[in-house]
Parts: structure tokens; C-alpha cells; sequence
């Protein structure tokens, strides 16, 4: 899996809290907006601090390797 919570746990070896904690799940699922502020920030909070370590833990990796660079350069970034 590609997704935040799962490169999370593989690489930081950290669960993170997931929509359906803070917004429920199925038709009564709420959406961002209509959660508490107190239940959203963490998990704005914790959004954002993932993605940085995320960055910093396999950016280093794309950088090491000229192909991914290209890739990452030429055909990620501009999207």
C-alpha cells in the first residue's frame, strides 16, 4: 500500500489516527468540516508532521537514484 498511514507504520513505524476515528464511517461518516476542532487539529496535526518525516525519511532515497530523480523531476514534480 501507497498510502500515508501505511508508510507511516512501514517506515516510521507509527500508527497514525485515521478519518474514520475523528469522522465515523458509512452514510453517517462526517466530513472534515463538521468535526470538532478539538478532534480535527490533531489530526491536521499529525497529517502534517507525517508528511515531513515521510519527506525527509525517503527523500534521500529518490536522490541517490538518477532514475528515480529523472522520474521524479520530469514527470512528478510538473504534475
Amino acid at each position: 500500500k501507497h498510502d500515508m498511514d501505511s508508510l507511516a507504520l512501514r517506515f516510521l513505524q507509527h500508527s497514525c489516527i485515521s478519518f474514520e476515528q475523528i469522522a465515523g464511517k458509512g452514510k453517517n461518516q462526517l466530513t472534515f468540516n463538521q468535526i470538532e476542532l478539538e478532534q480535527a487539529s490533531p489530526y491536521a496535526a499529525e497529517d502534517a508532521d507525517v508528511t515531513l518525516r515521510l519527506h525527509n525519511r525517503l527523500f534521500a532515497n529518490i536522490e541517490q537514484d538518477e532514475k528515480l530523480k529523472s522520474v521524479y523531476e520530469e514527470i512528478e514534480m510538473p504534475l
